[in-house]
């Protein structure tokens, strides 16, 4: 506890720690080697804390709350179809000939197609695409590809702003408009619409103890699966090893809720243990949904008919892993603060511009866990805590009060 206690003195100073000491646990990010976006994954040791996390600066004079995008990490059935904004970093153009405009990607994407938004009306145009890996030596896509927009009349309106391709990873783009029939545009934004699926994982893997009962009389087996403490479970993966190469069976899923006094199990799903299949069941059981939460218990009912029932049945369960993406500083201190009861989730406009944020980002690794030592609690102790002292103070109390009575009362001296 001292050498926690040291810790906290360097990363939390005394001028912000009434701040952090609102939090139970804190882990320190590893510096970061230049000012940039980064990604840090958060596993279930703070996903599944008490309340929620914050990130903050921490520095001699201030504490300054972090923004960051949060995803759920598992991917497992991701579809991740949008438009993706893309960077224009160059544009220039040779009067009366053609315009040119240079587009930025992340790193290994692979897309497809191009969509573009300009700020003139009435146009027709050739594009020209050509695809390049370091912004110097540049293969063509695709030649004059056509682009419009027009109105006819009567609300009648003609436009034409994607061009598509075959599929293709170049980091750069050059556009080249064709200015020598019409007058030069501005190109106000261009997208890329994702349709694949990428870093697709399984979470996180959780350990626990499988108990397995045979139900003879109602032809079932029963599969209890106890976790170490409550996690959200995303994933289960069942490894069978049969006595008969192929097998087809039923089953479904129960999360126990322990948040009543009596045994209470939710119905999560079913499926289908099959000899052909890679036999995963995904919960849609993840920290953004509403209707997600912690469980330190799984059943699992499989119906055998008249079947043998399975011989070796294992399972492994996962809790899922989350990302939040968000800016660093080189020489800066930053802490990640959870634990803290009756927590609201944080909200930050930067949620509004995920889309302008790279996939791929450098990582930033997490420290252990260390205990944010609370403040005592004050305790006004009374002036006279001793109860004999109190009986005497009242007896003195009460003497005086007799004594000023009786001298009262005695009759005075003196007269005529």
């Amino acid at each position: 506890m001292r050498s926690i206690k040291l810790i906290i003195g360097v990363l939390l100073p005394m001028t912000v720690s009434a701040q952090l000491r609102s939090y139970s646990y804190f882990r320190e990010l590893k510096p970061v080697a230049k000012n940039d976006l980064y990604e840090v994954k958060i596993g279930s040791g703070i996903i599944d804390r008490e309340g929620h996390y914050r990130i903050y600066e921490v520095n001699a004079k201030d504490t300054v709350e972090l923004p960051y995008i949060k995803e759920d990490q598992v991917f497992y059935s991701y579809d991740n179809r949008y438009f993706k904004t893309v960077k224009i970093i160059n544009e220039s153009f040779e009067k009366d000939k053609c315009s040119y405009a240079t587009l930025v990607l992340d790193t290994n994407l692979v897309y497809n197609s191009v969509y573009l938004n300009t700020a003139g009306t009435d146009f027709f145009k050739d594009v020209t695409i050509e695809g390049s890996d370091d912004n110097k030596s540049w293969k063509t896509i695709i030649e004059n590809e056509k682009i419009f927009n027009y109105y006819k009349g009567n609300d009648e309106h003609y436009y034409r702003n994607k061009i598509a391709f075959k599929d293709i990873s170049y980091k750069y783009l050059r556009l080249k408009f064709d200015d020598s029939k019409s007058l030069k545009i501005a190109l106000e934004g261009a997208y890329i619409p994702i349709d694949k699926q990428y870093n697709i994982t399984t979470g996180e893997l959780i350990q626990g103890t499988l108990k397995r009962t045979e139900d003879a009389k109602n032809k079932k087996t029963i599969l209890e699966y106890t976790l170490g403490r409550k996690y959200l479970i995303t994933i289960l993966n069942f490894s069978i090893k049969h006595s008969t190469p192929n097998y087809k069976r039923t089953y479904n899923v129960s999360l126990l809720d322990n948040t009543r006094t009596k045994e209470n199990w939710v119905y999560f799903g079913d499926g289908l243990l099959h000899s052909n299949t890679d036999n995963n069941l995904i919960l849609n059981n993840y920290s953004l949904n509403d209707g997600a939460f912690k469980t330190d218990k799984i059943k699992i009912t499989i119906d055998n008919l008249d079947d043998v029932p399975l011989k070796e049945l294992n399972i492994k369960v996962y809790t899922h892993d989350e990302k939040i993406k968000l800016r660093l500083e080189t020489g800066k201190k930053y802490v990640i603060a959870y634990g803290k009861s009756k927590d609201t989730e944080p909200q930050y406009d930067m949620e509004n511009f995920k889309n302008s944020i790279p996939f791929h980002l450098p990582q930033v690794e997490l420290g252990t866990e260390n205990i944010i030592p609370q403040a005592p609690t004050v305790v006004i102790e009374p002036l006279i805590s001793n109860q004999k002292w109190i009986w005497v103070a009242l007896i003195a109390c009460i003497s005086i009060i007799g004594l000023f009575t009786i001298k009262l009362l005695k009759p005075g001296q003196g007269g005529e």
